[in-house]
Parts: structure tokens; sequence; C-alpha cells
């Protein structure tokens, strides 16, 4: 059986990892903003499409490119907010209501609401296709992980 001293000092024990799970959280949100994979770098990274050269398949291979760049920084800038409201998260399962302000509570919705913006649900396996999870296709078309399903 427990006693109240007990559960008390277990809950100080939960909280004290919460901080220092929201502590290595920020890092890697810090880590992530000052490396080559920010998005805020990846969009200054553009290959001027007059660099392919002045042929079909190079004004193709520009517009791949393009694409999957502009891929790049919003998977970026997703994984960046992912990252930012796990750490809102944790400091309010600490208990700590009344550390978050309006503006982190703002903050939140607003990830949510970019990241629905950005999500696509995996296809069904009983879609009624006949075709068993990827069809064939890249899973990118599914789920968004560039990995086959």
């Amino acid at each position: 059986m427990s006693t109240p001293n007990g559960n008390a000092q277990q809950l100080a024990r939960e909280a004290e990892s919460l901080k220092k799970f929201k502590d290595r959280i920020d890092k890697i949100l810090a880590d992530l903003d000052t490396s080559e994979a920010s998005h805020k770098r990846l969009g200054t990274r553009k290959i001027p499409p007059a660099s392919y050269g002045d042929f079909t398949e190079a004004q193709d291979l520009a517009s791949q490119y393009d694409k999957v760049h502009t891929q790049l920084v919003t998977m970026s800038q997703t994984f960046s907010d992912q990252i930012e409201a796990l750490g809102i998260a944790v400091q309010m399962a600490n208990g700590d209501y009344e550390g978050i302000d309006q503006e982190q509570q703002d903050r939140l919705m607003a990830i949510q609401k970019r990241t629905a913006q950005y999500y696509h649900a995996p296809a069904s396996a009983h879609s009624g296709t006949g075709q068993e999870p990827g069809g064939g296709q890249s899973s990118s078309d599914h789920d968004g992980r560039g990995v086959s399903a």
C-alpha cells in the first residue's frame, strides 16, 4: 500500500522526468533551428531553373527539384512545429497550467491548424480497391514518409 508521502514523491519524480524531457525537446528544437535542415535555411536554398540547361529534360528536372524542395521545407517546418507542440504539451502535463499563457495557447492552436492542413490520412486497407495498402504507389501519396507501405 502506498503512503500519501510516497505518492507525493512519485509525482515529484514524474514532474522532474517531464522537465528533463521538455529540456531535451527544447534542445532538439534549438539544434534543428540552427542546422542545415532548418526550414528557414532550406527555404533559401534554391537552384535557378536556368542552371539545368535549356532543353526539355532539364526543365523537367528543375520542376521536380522545385517540387521536392517545397515538400522538404514544409516537412522541416511541420517537424519543428511538432517538437515545439510536444514541449508545450509536456509543460501542460507537468500540471503547470498557469505557466501556459495565451500566446502559447494560440501557438499550439496554430500548430494544430497547420498540421491538419498538411495531414493526409493513410489509405485504408479496406478501401474496396482489392489492392494491398500502398497499391503500387509511393507511400508519400499515402503517409508522407517516403517509404514503402
